[in-house]
């Protein structure tokens, strides 16, 4: 329960949170997008306490990103809302919106993630699409560089997404993990480090299928069928073999001690996963002395 309201779901962003109530309204606190973005260059508000979203949309999940976020209607129409320099909106425009705005070309969607400036989701009909800015190639559009402002259809499917920084990876419907875009850091865990662009869906080198992916800046997480944890890029990889800072790992390695996890999420604040049992663990989040 926040603010005296209690949710059924809380997804955060780069620096604000969102929650959905039974009732599907929507709530967001924490920072506005301008000074999410911008460090402070626009008028910066904190919203310290949860404040409602839309009274008139219902919306049936959330996916928050940097400077946007976007919430999926229970009939499955995607709105965004927020920053929108790089048609992350997926409106067919670049103007920045405070209120949800639809997202255009009429597709029903059963999932959404939201990524720094890039939003992708699945369609009710199995299809993929991804908008937004396409650096690096994280659109998986085949192409590299510049923005797409409404929905661009992935030539691949995948059951589900996962948006990053500069990446986005997938899990196909041969249960096999996948990722796109930006090389640096060794983000996509396909063996391709340095600076390139990877613009099309590439197997991630895992040794068995995948269940779920998860990926955020330079960290990327796979759980496989078996329960068994892989990550690989930056950061603390949830393994003590790993450099928390100078690590950057171009192969997936099996990670989370030894534990087998059920859901995974890696964000802004670190890593955390939910295991087989029900218990939470939490990885390379900063711990205040």
């Amino acid at each position: 329960m926040v603010g005296g309201i209690a949710f059924r779901e809380l997804e955060s962003g780069h620096a604000h949170t969102c929650g959905l109530t039974e009732a599907n309204a929507l709530y967001c606190w924490g920072a506005t997008v301008w000074h999410i973005v911008f460090n402070e260059t626009r008028p910066a508000e904190w919203f310290t306490a949860p404040t409602p979203i839309a009274d008139s949309i219902r919306f049936e999940s959330i996916a928050p990103g940097a400077g946007h976020t976007c919430g999926l209607t229970p009939d499955g129409f995607a709105y965004c809302w927020g920053l929108n320099f790089a048609g992350q909106l997926g409106d067919s425009t670049t103007t920045d919106h405070s209120d949800p705005i639809l997202v255009a070309g009429g597709i029903r969607f059963r999932s959404l993630t939201a990524g720094a400036f890039h939003t992708c989701g699945v369609s009710v009909d199995g299809g993929s699409y991804c908008w937004g800015d396409n650096y690096g190639g994280k659109l998986g559009s085949g192409r590299s560089g510049g923005y797409e402002v409404a929905p661009v259809r992935i030539s691949s499917t995948f059951q589900a997404l996962s948006a990053g920084s500069d990446q986005t990876c997938g899990i196909g419907n041969d249960n096999r993990a996948y990722c796109w875009g930006l090389t640096d850091g060794n983000r996509l865990g396909v063996g391709v480090g340095g600076h390139s662009a990877v613009p099309s869906p590439m197997p991630v080198l895992m040794d068995e299928q995948a269940s779920s992916v998860s990926v955020f800046y330079e960290t990327g997480c796979a759980i496989g069928v078996s329960g068994a944890t892989y990550c690989w890029g930056g950061g603390d990889l949830g393994t003590p073999f790993t450099n928390p800072f100078y690590g950057f790992e171009a192969y997936p390695i099996l990670t989370a001690y030894g534990l087998r996890l059920r859901q995974i999420q890696t964000g802004t604040g670190g890593t955390c996963a939910v295991s087989v049992t029900g218990s939470l663990y939490c990885w390379n989040v900063p711990v205040e002395p």
